[in-house]
């Protein structure tokens, strides 16, 4: 899954991204994407190259990790590859995503879901306000060959909220 303009998806974003790089100690680990309002269940791999987006979901390389400060972003094929994102357009605000690490279980809350052009990389920022709660990030094609990406936004549901 290709994003033009400023940033690849084959690649961690070049050094002039406003995404900061990821550190040896930041891996990403083991962890699931759980949503069942699309009816997904996968291990999310780490990265967002073709190769890896074969094999599942993929981190944003620099992306924050789940339950950190910043924006958590994955994507994922909708038409190839397994189709993990076939069903995001049915992600409603309100609706669950989870992801659970070897550690803990992150819920987040869908906020929004957009369509964008695939050059729009402003989709790959950490939230703006400083004091914003942690947010996943899900993009994905909206049909086979096009510019256009769907984008699903979620906080992090504080965890005395926890479902």
């Amino acid at each position: 899954m290709a994003m033009r303009g400023k940033a690849q998806a084959e690649n961690a974003p070049a050094a002039s991204s406003p995404i900061r790089a990821a550190s040896p100690a930041r891996e990403w680990p083991p962890t699931r994407i759980i949503a069942p309002d699309m009816g997904l269940d996968a291990v999310v791999v780490s990265g967002v190259s073709e190769s890896a987006l074969r094999r599942g979901p993929g981190h944003w390389p620099g992306s924050a990790l789940p339950g950190q400060p910043g924006n958590c972003v994955i994507a994922g094929h909708r038409n190839v590859y397994g189709s993990y994102f076939y069903r995001v357009d049915e992600l409603l605000p309100g609706s669950l995503i989870t992801l659970r690490t070897p550690d803990d279980s992150f819920n987040y809350q869908v906020v929004q879901s957009h369509t964008v052009a695939d050059t729009d990389v402003s989709v790959l920022q950490p939230p703006a306000q400083k004091d914003a709660p942690p947010q996943l990030t899900l993009i994905t094609c909206t049909v086979r060959r096009t510019t256009t990406r769907i984008v699903v936004t979620a906080h992090l549901v504080p965890p005395e909220e926890k479902f």
